[in-house]
Order: structure tokens, then sequence, then C-alpha cells
């Protein structure tokens, strides 16, 4: 288990454990960690783990007060939720890997736009660039048309296009320390 060597660490663990917590809580529609606590005693009870509502086991990770990365718990809660690992190092949605991640193909991951599909546009019609990986502008133009598209559909944007525009902007501004470019899209993206 490794602990955080300077401040920024110990907030980036604080932030992924309470986040991590909260995903949990809200995807077993738990209002607060005592209901969450209540929820994992009885879906646990089959897998012989002890009583954690009484011994308030939870309430430190809601609260981000740990030193270490908590990886006996990620292994316990695998159990009940097999995703576990990637919500708390990625992120939901990823947001982690794009606010963090030096990697630029990792922010590529995060933002592989490909296609461009409508609201109204029939399920089996999409627009394709098909033949050769999308270059950051035609990747940075589609994300950027499908977000205005889903705001004047009156469809609200989520973490995961949150994400998106934030591992586009990390990819230009990499771009832009190589090589000057006019690409305006990933700064208007994440405006929106």
């Amino acid at each position: 288990m490794a602990r955080p060597r300077n401040s920024q660490e110990k907030l980036k663990l604080q932030l992924r454990t309470i986040a991590l917590m909260n995903v949990l809580r809200l995807r077993v529609g738990a209002e607060n960690p005592s209901q969450f606590s209540e929820w994992v005693n009885q879906k646990s009870e089959h897998l012989g783990w002890p009583d954690m509502k009484g011994s308030n086991k939870w309430y430190k990770y809601f609260r981000g007060d740990i030193g270490q990365d908590p990886l006996r718990v990620l292994k316990l809660l695998r159990e009940l939720f097999p995703d576990v690992f990637s919500i708390f190092y990625d992120g939901p949605d990823r947001i982690w890997t794009a606010l963090w991640s030096d990697d630029s193909d990792e922010l590529w991951q995060i933002c592989s736009y490909q296609d461009i599909a409508y609201g109204c546009q029939p399920d089996n019609e999409t627009i394709e660039l098909v033949g050769r990986e999308p270059f950051f502008q035609d990747s940075a133009y589609n994300f950027e048309c499908s977000l205005l598209t889903n705001r004047s559909l009156g469809q609200a944007l989520d973490l995961r296009d949150l994400s998106e525009s934030i591992a586009l902007y990390r990819i230009h501004m990499d771009i832009n320390k190589k090589t000057r470019t006019d690409e305006t899209a990933p700064y208007r993206c994440l405006n929106s």
C-alpha cells in the first residue's frame, strides 16, 4: 500500500476515496453512509463479512480519512462491485485519468471519438471517420459538435463529457508545446 509522498498526493487519495464511496453509495440508492453500511451488511452476510455498520467502518472512507491506498477495502468491495478498482484509480467516467495522467495515449483512450450521432438520427446511421485514425482537429470538432447537439436537444451534459473535454484540452496543450495550433475547440468544450 502506497503512502502519499506529499500534500498533493494526499489530496488526490482523499478525493479518490470520497468519490469512490459516494459513487457506490449512489449506485445502491443509499442517502448516507449509514444506509450504505446497512446495504453492505445485507449483501455481504453470505460472504461471512463482520458487521460493518455497528463498527462505523465506512465513515472514515466517506470522509477520506486514510493515510494510504485502501487496498484491503477495495478487495473486499470488489466482491460486491467488480469495477471498484477502476472507479478508485481511473475515477468515475475516468475523470482522474483526464485530470492527472501525463500519458497522451491514456488521454486519447478517453476521447477516442470516432463518429457523430445525432439524437434524431436512426441508430444504424452515423457519420464515421473511416480509413484512418482521426486527427486531433477531427476529434475536437466531432466532440464539440456532439456537445452542441446534445445541448440544443436539451440533453444534460454528464461527467463523461467533462472527462473527455479535459482530456482533449490536455492533449491540445501537449501538442501546443511541440507546435503551435490555432485549434480553439478544446477551450470551447471546457466552457460548454
